[in-house]
């Protein structure tokens, strides 16, 4: 099963950031990453549990659908994940 999704889709682990909000004053609070980007990951964000820190972000590989995913998803969060881990596709272990 792990094979078939390994060449289904490409899989990316993001370490993320909860988003900040400012007003005219400064920054006045966060929204947490995953409520803040719910649309946009639909589908695409998972956990390999509820302790785990990092998320497992999935697009499919063939096709113009998951490629304008990936780029849209990237486009938007890129700047709330940590390091380059949004460019460098991981394969899922058993």
């Amino acid at each position: 099963m792990i094979g078939l999704l390994n060449e289904t889709y490409k899989f990316f682990k993001v370490e993320t950031e909860d988003v900040p909000l400012y007003s005219q004053n400064g920054q006045v609070d966060t929204i947490p990453f995953l409520k803040y980007f719910r649309l946009l990951l639909e589908g695409k964000a998972y956990k390999e549990n509820e302790a785990s820190k990092e998320i497992i972000l999935a697009f499919e590989k063939e096709g113009p659908i998951g490629e304008r995913n990936y780029r849209d998803v990237r486009e938007n969060i890129e700047g709330y994940v940590r390091g380059g881990s949004i460019e460098k596709p991981v394969e899922l272990k058993p």
